[in-house]
């Protein structure tokens, strides 16, 4: 585990501006992330390990890749809407509206996202049996 944290550490301290640096900011954070797959693998009774293993996260996990491609879309379609951060913000801050913009767009993506997965991919996922895998 403290590897995790010295990786994660690390990871702050190293600026990634320049081209150079940007492989070594992209394997710290590889490797940080590696090791807290491992926690989570591994250590059944950590809180670290009860954490990974939430059900937030399981539930965020199965419809991941549909978030991942829908949720462009939907910023693009709120957009034309007239939804934007930046018109969000309350009282100046720019800060809350990010954060009241991300209150907005989760709830959205994550039930497009949980369709998607109910209406299409699941059954895709059932066809695998019939395609054998020679490696």
């Amino acid at each position: 585990m403290s590897f995790c944290v010295i990786f994660g550490l690390s990871r702050l301290a190293v600026p990634v501006t320049g081209r150079i640096l940007w492989p070594i900011g992209y394997l710290s954070v590889a490797v940080f992330y590696g090791c807290l797959l491992v926690v989570a693998l591994c250590a059944t009774t950590s809180r670290t390990g009860r954490v990974l293993r939430s059900r937030v996260l399981r539930f965020y996990g199965r419809y991941s890749y549909a978030l991942y491609v829908i949720h462009l879309p939907a910023m693009s379609i709120l957009g034309h809407l007239g939804v934007y951060p930046d018109r969000l913000s309350l009282g100046g801050s720019d800060l809350l509206g990010e954060v009241l913009y991300m209150v907005i767009i989760t709830p959205i993506v994550t039930l497009l996202a949980w369709l998607s997965w109910h209406l299409l991919e699941k059954h895709f996922l059932k066809l695998k049996r019939h395609f054998v895998y020679n490696h």
